[in-house]
């Protein structure tokens, strides 16, 4: 035997409760806020300022070109606390190489690799 209260589907045996209705409030972070176990995976790059990546974006593009594969490219800008995904056209594959390359140019702080 089953009822329904407020929108709830309940069980008057064992296992009560155990279909809920999919309209429950299920908590979701608003859009461009991250919890810290919700931040992508893949290899991160970070600048200072909007104005810096910008300044540099087209080197970076141009050093990702050769490295195809699955892994997402996060560019993080420290003076807003905020960070982008690359589309997965840029995607690449995180080896010791492109990572030499990258810290290389932006510096071994601003080039880490989150898993």
């Amino acid at each position: 035997f089953s009822y329904r209260f407020n929108g709830t589907n309940y069980n008057s045996g064992p296992g009560r409760n155990q279909y809920r209705d999919s309209r429950q409030n299920h908590s979701v972070p608003a859009a461009g806020k991250q919890t810290p176990n919700r931040l992508p995976n893949g290899l991160w790059i970070q600048f200072e300022t909007p104005e810096e990546y910008q300044e540099q974006e087209q080197l970076l593009l141009q050093m990702l070109e050769d490295s195809d594969g699955n892994d997402d490219v996060v560019i993080f800008i420290r003076s807003r606390k905020n960070f982008k995904v690359l589309p997965p056209n840029r995607r690449v594959r995180i080896t010791p190489d492109l990572v030499q390359k990258l810290s290389g140019v932006f510096g071994e702080s601003n080039v880490k690799i989150r898993s």
